[in-house]
This record gives structure tokens, sequence and C-alpha cells, in this order.
């Protein structure tokens, strides 16, 4: 036939006879059904991979997150890996190797797509540095856990988790963290799991296994943007640094009365006060638990005389220690430090049962807070001995503070405590307590006792002993002493 047709609109396509469009439109087509039947294959291996997703181990959900980021280059999804999740190149290598972008998770970024949503990276950069300051950078080869394993209970995940060994490597406690942080999303949860241990008093596997609690918690506040709790969240204008202080927060986030918190954090905010890592220990001195077991036996003791309200935050300032106290819902919170940077905790104001992180400031910062707090409650009509009390007005004028600042006399005080030239009494006392039977079950009446922050941490074997006398009863020794002498200047003469 020999006719020529020519589209000159389409240069790519010009075909001299009709034959020569055929075999043309022929081969277009084989190319597309070749390209339709690879993609079917590859929409099969993604339905393969989903739905075995369980199955996929850490260093798998590592990698896929990694490669599913960086567009498959798996020298930059390498680089990701060891950059944010403190991994040794061949661990990053080896993850990065599993990689496959189309497996892709929620977020736009590496981190995000770990996470499962989008966060705020910066803040994640703070807190994934402080887990690994907790387990210390080893980055081994045995990210082995299935995902499948974060469904389980939240006792059986943990005891899985300790049974693992995941918390003696850097890579696999944050990528452990962050999974159980979208699982565990009720901090009552996490605080049940919690050693039952005294924060002044514990040992180093107690201490690693509340810190990566607190760092499960902490990832569950970057999720929400504030601090959780089992009854919402407190709303500040201050979230990231909120979020920065979860850790020391924890032991309280079961608990619904967050009133007085509240106003802690407010306070600290307002007089410029920081919150230190609770691996710091701020405090020259080294005082024993039984000193600040001395105190709690005072402060359970007198609490009968403990009866003068509290309605405003308290501070004392001295170049010795400084304590801010809040009382609302029969619980005290507490911050406690020096040079203007120290700790959180809180204690009942019955038992005098410390509620808080494990650190090496805890001792210092809790003996002194219960004596401060005896010194403000006690029925004494008059100031703390030695002390200057002044009244401010602040928090945007709802709350009132009244701040102490030491005189001659009350130094004077510390000076001839330390000299020995005073002895304060010791009570004859024992201030209640927990404690664990090796046999037998507890009276639930007895368990019932305990402080609500306690009782939920509370082991199958553990019962609690109300406060008793011991030896003589010495209350007028105790209390002549206080109607003179101020107990935090006793105490911190005993400490220098």
């Amino acid at each position: 036939m020999g006719s020529e047709w020519e589209f000159e609109k389409d240069k790519s396509l010009q075909v001299s006879s009709l034959d020569d469009l055929e075999y043309s439109l022929h081969t277009e087509n084989n190319a597309l059904q070749d390209a339709i039947e690879e993609l079917q294959r590859k929409k099969i291996e993604v339905e393969e991979l989903i739905e075995n997703i369980d199955e996929m181990d850490i260093d798998e959900f590592i990698g896929h997150a990694a490669m599913a980021a960086s567009e498959d280059d798996q020298e930059m999804a390498v680089s990701e890996i060891i950059a944010s999740m403190a991994a040794s190149n061949s661990r990053a290598e080896y993850c990065a190797s599993f990689g496959d972008s189309r497996l892709s998770f929620s977020g736009e970024t590496f981190v995000d797509r770990l996470f499962g949503q989008a966060i705020n990276e910066d803040l994640w950069v703070d807190l994934a540095q402080r887990t690994v300051s907790f387990v210390g950078i080893d980055s081994k080869d045995h990210g082995t856990m299935k995902l499948s394993q974060f469904e389980q209970s939240a006792e059986d995940l943990w005891e899985y988790l300790k049974e693992e060994d995941v918390f003696s490597d850097s890579t696999s406690s944050l990528t452990s963290a962050i999974l159980a942080s979208g699982v565990l999303r009720d901090p009552e949860e996490i605080v049940k799991l919690m050693p039952n241990l005294l924060p002044y008093d514990s040992n180093a596997i107690e201490d690693l296994d509340t810190k990566m609690l607190s760092s499960i918690y902490s990832f569950l506040c970057l999720r929400e943007g504030g601090l959780v709790f089992s009854e919402g969240r407190i709303e500040t204008d201050y979230s990231e640094e909120i979020v920065l202080n979860s850790p020391w927060i924890l032991p309280f986030s079961a608990d619904s009365s967050t009133r007085g918190l509240e106003i802690l954090l407010d306070s600290i905010s307002e007089l410029g006060l920081a919150i230190c890592s609770p691996e710091d220990d701020l405090f020259p001195f080294d005082p024993s638990p039984d000193w600040v077991e001395d105190v709690r036996n005072t402060a359970a003791f007198l609490y009968p005389q403990l009866i003068r309200p509290i309605t405003e935050v308290s501070f004392f300032s001295s170049n010795k220690i400084q304590i801010l106290l809040v009382e609302r819902n029969n619980f005290v919170y507490a911050w406690a430090g020096i040079s203007d940077i120290g700790i959180i905790f809180g204690f009942d104001p019955e038992s005098f049962v410390v509620v808080g992180m494990p650190s090496p400031a805890m001792a210092t910062a809790v003996g002194c807070a219960i004596s401060f707090y005896v010194d403000r409650k006690i029925r004494f009509q008059r100031e703390i001995p030695g002390t200057l009390t002044t009244e401010v007005h602040q928090y945007r004028g709802r709350h009132s503070l009244y701040q102490y600042l030491p005189q001659p006399s009350f130094n004077r005080n510390i000076t001839d405590v330390a000299r020995g030239e005073h002895a304060p009494p010791r009570a004859h006392y024992v201030a209640p307590h927990i404690r664990h039977l090796n046999y037998g079950r507890p009276n639930p009446a007895h368990v019932a006792l305990a402080p609500t922050q306690l009782r939920i941490r509370m082991g199958y074997g553990d019962t609690w002993v109300n406060g008793h006398a011991r030896g003589s009863n010495n209350i007028g020794e105790i209390t002549f002493r206080l109607s003179r002498y101020s107990m935090l200047a006793d105490s911190l003469g005993q400490l220098s």
C-alpha cells in the first residue's frame, strides 16, 4: 500500500507503514504487560511483607525504616542508623541489608518512621542520648527480638526484654523503648513495672531497670507532646522542658491528683530553677541510707504534732541547699538542689516513705526536704528558728510563695552540731515501711494501708509495716529540741 505516516507532534513515534505501526503497538503492549506483571509481583511481595511484619525482628525494622527514609540509598541508610541509633558501622550495615523501601512506615524522616508518627526530632536527640547514657554505647549483633513480642501484656513484655538482655545494648535499647512506648500507652502499666526500691538505696540492676522504664515513659511523652498521666495530661507553656524532665515524673504518673505537681513545676519555672540528670551528684555530702532513715523515723514519730497547714509554696534557699515544697491532696512534692539546679521527688506526709527516681543526690535531698517540712508543719506558733521569712506573690497571681533565708544563728547551729557541741536526739521509733516476706502471703488489709504511689508497685510478697515505737518514748526530748532549733539545721550539721 506504500502509504507513509508521520506524527509531526511526536517525533519519537514515526512509522513508514501500517505494518510498522502494528509492530510498534504490539511491542508497546508487551512492555506494558511486563510492567503490569512486575507491579503485581511487587504488590504480592509487599503484601507478604506486611502479612509477616510481626515476624520482623528489631534489626530488620531499623533497616526497613532507614532504607525507606533514604529512598533505597544504602550508604545514606547506614549513616542514618549510625547517627540516630548509636549503632556501630557493622551493625548499621547489617540492619540496612534487610531494608526494603516498599515497606514504608508512617512519617517522612527515619525517626518518624521508627515511631510511626511525626515527633519533635530535637527532643528525640536529647532523649535518645540520655537513654544511651544509661546503657553505654555498645552496639552488638543481637537485635533478634520479634515485633510480635511487643503485642504481649506489659508484664510479659518487660520480662521478655530483660530475658533477651536487650538493655545491655544501646541500639536495641533505643529501638525497644520506642516500640514499647507505642504499646504501653497507660503510664500506670509502666509504673507497675518499676522496682519497689528506695530511691536513695538501690543497686545497679534495679537502677538500670528503672531508667529504661523512664525512657519508655519519655518516648510516650514525646509521642503525646507533654507529660502523660493515667487521668490525662499536664498542659503547660513549656512542654519541651517538661518532656526532657519526664524521668523524674514517671513515679507519679499513675496518680490522677496532679495539682500539686503542676504547682511545683510552675514554681520551678517561675524561680528560674533547673532540673539535672538522674545520674548527677549535686551535693558535697555523702550521707548513708541510715541517716535518711533516722530523719524519716523522727518525722513519722512527730506526725501527730505536724498540724500547721501549708497552703503556699515553701522555698528555703542557702549556699548549702535549696528546697521547694508543695503539699496537696495528702502528698508532698519537692524539688531540692544547690546553685539553682536540683532533683524532683515526693513523700507521703504520714509515713514519710519517698517516691522518686534513683539518684546519687537523692539521700541528701530527701533528708533535708523532710527536715524542712517538719520545721514548717510542727505545732509551735513560730517561724523556723534562725530563718528570715518573706512572702512572694507570683505565679500570675495564682499562688503565694514563702521564702526562708538562713540567718547567722541558723548557720551557727549547723556548725555546733557538726563539732559535736549539740547532739540532736534520735527518735526511738521505726517509720512505716515496706517489708518483703520470703514465705507466706501478706495480709491484704495491711497492704491496703500503703500509700497509693507505693502500693501500685508492691509485689506478691510485699507487705506494709506500720510505724512502731522502739525502746522508751522520747517524744518530749525531741519536741523540746525543735522548739528551739531547726531540724533542717540539725540535719545539715550531721552531714557536715
